[in-house]
């Protein structure tokens, strides 16, 4: 294999790991605080949707239960 085919052969990957690698490859530090404070905010509201539900009083009954 020439050194071409082996650039091209690698640049024609795709799927999940060579996604995780372009993403860990990136220098950009706006798009790592662009990312943390998406996932801040749909944890966010994910906490605020199940406190609203009464989840955390169910799962606090379910902890109680457990730990007798």
């Amino acid at each position: 294999m020439t050194a071409r085919e082996i650039i091209q052969a690698k640049s024609t990957r795709t799927g999940f790991g060579h996604a995780l690698r372009r993403f860990a490859s990136n220098c950009s530090g706006a798009t790592a605080i662009e990312y943390g404070l998406l996932l801040a905010l749909i944890g966010g509201a994910i906490i605020a949707g199940m406190s609203l539900l009464g989840m955390a009083d169910l799962f606090g009954r379910i902890s109680t239960a457990l730990s007798s």
